[in-house]
């Protein structure tokens, strides 16, 4: 996410912020709107692949659990936003490093997971 908005001359439009400082963001601002980060529930819809993709990383056991299951095809999986901001912390890092494929793996699985996150602690649908 360290990529933002820039104007036509080139200059970033606000705060470029990395993965790993706009989930702490997103759960400063659950916090500033007193939303259980431990308890509210986020739908995210994963595809077998972005599953694979998370898995790849260092996780939690409770979130491989969620992510570990014989369905193939994409799947409504439910977590909370801690969970959300554990797994874009786990993603900031290789993303920040990978190249070619692995990196448009990474970042899709990215953009899942934080849009959300987005949509449980902002209140806002995105656009998909």
């Amino acid at each position: 996410m360290s990529e933002s908005r820039r104007t036509s001359s080139g200059k970033p439009i606000g705060p470029e912020l990395t993965l790993s400082e706009w989930a702490d963001a997103m759960l400063s601002l659950a916090k500033t709107k007193e939303i259980s980060t431990s308890q509210a529930c986020c739908k995210v819809v994963l595809s077998e692949a972005q599953r694979r993709t998370i898995l790849s990383l260092e996780t939690t056991d409770e979130i491989r659990s969620k992510l570990t299951f014989p369905d193939r095809g994409s799947r409504t999986l439910h977590f909370t936003p801690a969970q959300l901001a554990s797994i874009c912390h786990a993603l900031a890092d290789p993303l920040a490093t990978a190249q070619g494929k692995r990196r448009n793996q990474l970042l899709k699985a990215a953009e899942k997971v934080a849009r959300g996150l987005d949509v449980a602690i902002g209140g806002r649908q995105t656009p998909r």
